[in-house]
């Protein structure tokens, strides 16, 4: 069974950041149309950075809907701008980071990091990350910073999905122009941002994976099922009234009439 990998795009980087895994037929789900999709139906979502924060916020509980059905999320260059609460599992505290430190003997952090070391991800010229994170409990760390400040963390929750979190934004260093620490190109910037973003892919594909066929076939089932009940409520909401009006209004009408007319309104829908 193919795994479905959706993108949130807010029509900045996004697209071009991705550009690399087109042939792994990825999906992009704008934000504006994220309140009215059904995300049961893929099995990767991955939230780029400086994605609508709002947007987030309003929608959090169908992020942690995804994960509670067993699907992977990754959060990219996770900041959280004002008072709103939008990261599940996890608040954002500020400053930004200076240092970064690779967590050794984690095999999770070993799939994303791989030979790429912690100076390579110094795309900035005086800090690494975009602050820090401030996780609950049941969480591995992948990576930190000065202080044991958390950058990149991963949590599992039994038959649950994977939450990927990090401070750190490879989709916006692989493709911006913008200037890293003094004497490196930007074509170098490029090259490790977009290494450590496809690894960051690969490792959430090789984690919906592991879910197994069952599962991903039961949370698509959901996400098809609340399709379709969706659906059929919006037309029995158009086309209900109608008829309840049209009833009231004809002296031609009786009670078993509407009655007829209820029924077969719902058994269409």
């Amino acid at each position: 069974m193919k795994l479905r990998v959706a993108v949130l795009n807010a029509g900045l980087h996004h697209e071009k950041a991705f550009k690399w895994a087109d042939d792994r037929s990825l999906t992009y789900v704008y934000i504006e149309k994220l309140a009215t999709t059904r995300l049961e139906k893929f099995d990767v979502l991955i939230v780029p950075y400086h994605t609508d924060q709002i947007a987030l916020y309003r929608n959090k509980g169908k992020l942690l809907r995804f994960l509670r059905w067993g699907g992977v999320l990754v959060l990219l260059g996770v900041t959280q701008e004002g008072p709103r609460d939008w990261i599940p599992y996890s608040q954002w505290q500020a400053p930004f980071t200076r240092e970064l430190v690779i967590v050794s003997g984690n095999e999770d952090a070993r799939m994303i990091f791989g030979d790429i070391r912690a100076e390579d991800l110094k795309f900035h010229g005086y800090y690494v990350a975009h602050g820090a994170l401030l996780p609950g409990e049941r969480v591995s760390v992948l990576a930190r910073s000065e202080g044991n400040r958390v950058v990149m963390f991963v949590r599992r929750d039994g038959f649950s999905g994977s939450l990927l979190c990090t401070t750190l934004d490879p989709d916006f260093h692989s493709v911006a122009e913008v200037p890293g620490p003094k004497g490196r190109s930007p074509g170098d910037t490029h090259r490790w941002a977009n290494a450590l973003l496809q690894n960051i892919v690969l490792w959430a594909m090789a984690e919906a994976e592991k879910k197994g066929c069952f599962l991903r076939i039961v949370r698509r089932g959901f996400g098809y099922v609340a399709d379709t009940v969706s659906t059929a409520l919006c037309w029995a909401m158009l086309i209900l009234p109608s008829g309840v009006l049209y009833w009231l209004l004809s002296g031609k009408r009786t009670p078993q009439d509407l009655t007829v007319y209820t029924l077969a309104v719902v058994s269409l829908a």
